[in-house]
């Protein structure tokens, strides 16, 4: 299984992200993120078998009951990884007071299950992967894409199953955890 911890926005904060970088779905060099996939990575954990489901369940509970519900603030613009010069994966920004904070407490108890911890965090909303190399045009409209931004109350961590096809990946949840 391949697997990640992450915060999903409501139905509507998708949709209006979604709807808000619309125009630039056009540009073919880049696989746009399907708007029920949009979500914020906490953490990464690739290949995990499955007997592993229950200590992860319990690690995500454990953090959840020590962490408020997350006061997430989107960007207005899009941005790239790793750099305007040469974009692979173009992102929304995202912040909250306290969200590096669940990150390090999340990976504090996710190391001793054999995780390899990830100081690098970046909260963003994954939007497209670069698949070639874009014309100055269009990296010109990535550039000028703005969306009004938008505020909202995250409540829960989700546990979720990344399936690989060849369309494109379907994230399966495979369990949420209040935030109290």
């Amino acid at each position: 299984m391949r697997l990640f911890i992450g915060l999903r926005p409501d139905p509507k904060s998708r949709e209006m992200i979604a709807q808000g970088f619309q125009p630039l779905r056009r540009i073919r060099e880049v696989s746009w993120v399907p708007e029920e996939n949009l979500h914020l990575t906490l953490a990464f954990l690739g290949e995990a078998d499955a007997r592993i489901l229950p200590d992860l369940n319990q690690v995500i509970g454990n953090t959840s009951t020590h962490c408020q519900p997350v006061q997430l603030t989107y960007g207005e613009a899009a941005d790239v990884f790793p750099g305007w010069h040469s974009p692979r994966v173009i992102w929304l920004g995202a912040g909250a007071p306290g969200l590096a904070q669940l990150h390090q407490r999340l990976w504090q108890e996710l190391i001793p299950l054999g995780f390899k911890g990830d100081n690098r965090f970046h909260p963003h909303i994954t939007l497209g992967r670069v698949k070639r190399q874009l014309a100055q045009a269009d990296l010109a409209a990535v550039q000028q894409a703005r969306w009004p931004g938008k505020m909202e109350t995250i409540q829960e961590i989700t546990l979720f199953e990344s399936v690989l096809r060849p369309e494109g990946p379907r994230y399966k949840v495979l369990s949420t955890h209040t935030l109290t």
